[in-house]
């Protein structure tokens, strides 16, 4: 695991401006169409294209893992809430020391029964306990309809 030098001295904030290009980047790279709500009045960071569907994404990253095992992911917006399913259709969770995506349908990250998703969650990227290993570069989901990536 590497992270280089001019990232680690991010703050937060520089953090996920970085994320959010570095997602950017990628997900053009994907053929898929790329486009930024303007301001910060939106709880999606980005809105992604893909033929007749659109998805609107919140870009989340962590630099390492905590006690050398689990990256830790807080999935709540401005003022601690959790986001809830009429505001973002997926989080991208990067994980910056790995370079690895995880693309994560609301349905995936949502809290039980409710509308809203899970404050946090933990990914073990290497390890058999790691819940979220399908959605590791799981880039084919956002040129999906909808409909197709619910949890069954």
């Amino acid at each position: 695991m590497s992270i280089p030098p001019h990232v680690r001295l991010m703050n937060a904030k520089q953090l996920g401006e970085y994320a959010q290009l570095v997602f950017m980047a990628r997900a053009a790279g994907e053929g898929l169409l790329i486009s930024e709500p303007y301001g910060d009045s939106r709880a999606y960071d980005v809105g992604v294209e893909y033929y007749d569907a659109f998805r609107r994404i919140q870009i989340k990253s962590t630099l390492e893992p905590r006690r050398g095992e689990a990256f830790r992911l807080g999935l709540v917006g401005p003022g601690g809430m959790p986001y809830h399913s009429s505001q973002i259709d997926a989080v991208a969770a990067y994980l910056v020391a790995i370079r690895r995506w995880y693309i994560l349908p609301f349905d995936a990250i949502r809290d039980g029964d409710t509308e809203y998703t899970q404050r946090n969650i933990q990914i073990h990227p290497d390890s058999d306990r790691n819940k979220w290993h399908h959605y590791a570069e799981a880039w084919h989901l956002l040129r999906r309809p909808i409909s197709e990536t619910k949890e069954k």
